[in-house]
């Protein structure tokens, strides 16, 4: 084998393609700087790929011996990916290099088919992430892919599919996804995707949960490098005296935290979190942890502001200023801003105790 190259002084590791099955290779490393040129080798690696599995039932080996199934019959996009999961380690397929690209081109001859949505994220997330822990014998690096991919559009993944006629970037240069929504059913390609780690693997680590106003509570916690398969957090709230526990979810991607607004004072609140993929919700392995919220009369408010609406802490600004000399005076608090008015009742409110002058506030 050639050498690889890896662009990037902060890379930190890559995918090797074009291997064979059940074979040992030996891997080593050498740092490229442009004054010294290659540096010293590090002691060399070996790692064995893996022997390929048998396929499932109607499913056949590909030239990237994976396993695939070509679904004739038409379908919606969830339709598909809930038959193609009925299979263990079964999805809908993912096309990240040339090699898998030939071979269902050979085996489509045209037309629409739903597969994976190809979102960069989950694209590089799978790839990095899911299987980084072996080698897989698919073709060229992914290298020319990662630059080749478009923001995803908006919407739903079952708004998409993938097709040889529409030019619009993907994951692969000659295959593309439709930008509008595809309401019509189409054929489908399910492919095995064979893990190295356990499902449970995918589950969070190191929960923690914050006081952050009088009704509210921050809940944190580490994602798994294995989370590819994530699509959410499921947040179980108890505050020790119902029977009904609240539940929230949140974003895999987005900021990992939930506020559960709501609960009266003085409650002492535990919480527990759960990975969500696509076939269901996983255990909640740790332990709970517990918040209590803190009493009426305690002052949580920063120097400068004051308990007001809803046990809320504001600052009535008396210095006449402009709109964003008075948002830039409120932001210099940690978590402060001009104040947005939501409702009627908050609106009547501020009237209340506005004196019937004029008051900066804040954007929708």
């Amino acid at each position: 084998l050639e050498a690889v190259e890896v662009p990037g002084g902060d890379s930190d590791g890559v995918t090797i393609f074009g291997l064979e099955v059940s074979t040992t290779y030996g891997f080593q490393l050498r740092t490229v700087t442009l004054v010294e040129g290659e540096r010293p080798e590090f002691d060399e690696v070996t790692v064995t790929t893996l022997e390929a599995p048998e396929c499932p039932p109607m499913y056949e080996r590909g030239t990237d011996d994976n396993c695939y199934h070509f679904g004739r019959n038409t379908t919606t996009w969830e339709q598909a990916r809930g038959f193609c999961q009925g299979v263990e380690d079964g999805d809908l397929a993912i096309i990240d290099n040339q090699v898998t690209l030939d071979y269902i081109l050979s085996k489509t001859m045209g037309g629409d088919w739903w597969i994976v949505t190809l979102h960069k994220k989950f694209c590089i997330s799978f790839l990095y992430r899911c299987l980084r822990k072996r080698l897989k014998a698919d073709g060229v690096g992914l290298t020319a892919w990662t630059s080749t991919i478009s923001p995803p559009p908006t919407g739903p993944p079952a708004s998409r599919a993938a097709t040889q006629e529409k030019t619009a970037g993907s994951c692969c240069p000659t295959v593309s996804l439709m930008t509008g929504p595809v309401k019509r059913p189409v054929q489908y390609i399910c492919q095995i995707v064979f893990k190295e780690f356990e499902r449970e693997e995918a589950s969070p680590t190191n929960l923690a949960a914050a006081v952050a106003s009088y009704t509210s509570v921050e809940v944190t916690w580490d994602p798994s490098p294995y989370n590819c398969d994530v699509t959410g957090y499921q947040v179980w709230v108890s505050d020790n005296s119902t029977d009904a526990p609240m539940e929230y979810m949140v974003e895999v991607w987005r900021k990992q935290y939930v506020r559960s607004d709501g609960p009266s004072p003085r409650n002492d609140l535990s919480f527990s979190v759960a990975a969500v993929t696509a076939g269901g919700v996983l255990p909640y392995l740790m332990p709970p942890v517990m918040a209590t919220l803190p009493d009426e009369t305690a002052d949580l408010c920063p120097q400068g502001y004051r308990k007001q609406y809803n046990n809320g802490c504001y600052k009535i600004g008396t210095t006449m200023l402009s709109w964003y000399d008075a948002r830039t005076d409120c932001q210099s608090t940690p978590n402060s801003d001009l104040i947005v008015i939501n409702d009627a009742d908050e609106d009547a409110y501020w009237r209340s105790v506005g004196f019937g002058a004029d008051w900066w506030i804040g954007e929708r």
